[in-house]
């Protein structure tokens, strides 16, 4: 699958998670290959997370923080919104605080 084609699914999955359709966010978030690249692997976590599939999702996001260690998007960005959208699906708004903060760059 082409890396635009990955980031297309994983978007779409993510609209899905975001609007509360769980089940398709995860079957398309299934569809993209074991390795997609940084943007899709974002763009699944954010979904995962939002529908409380925190272990894919903190399985993506560990994926980036090794692949991408020296990325600044990757780690001030996409790390902490995995993990403020973890959180919110937890009911943790404090905790969503000190992840929105960990954005700053």
């Amino acid at each position: 699958m082409l890396e635009g084609a990955q980031n297309d699914l994983a978007g779409l999955a993510e609209t899905e998670a975001d609007f509360g359709d769980c089940q398709r966010a995860r079957q398309d978030a299934a569809l993209l290959p074991s390795n997609p690249g940084r943007i899709a692997s974002a763009l699944a976590a954010f979904a995962l997370a939002t529908c409380g599939d925190a272990a894919k999702a903190d399985s993506l996001a560990n994926t980036l923080n090794q692949e991408y260690p020296l990325e600044t998007f990757a780690q001030k960005i996409d790390i902490p919104i995995i993990r403020a959208r973890q959180q919110l699906q937890r009911g943790n708004r404090s905790d969503w605080q000190s992840a929105r903060k960990e954005m700053s760059l």
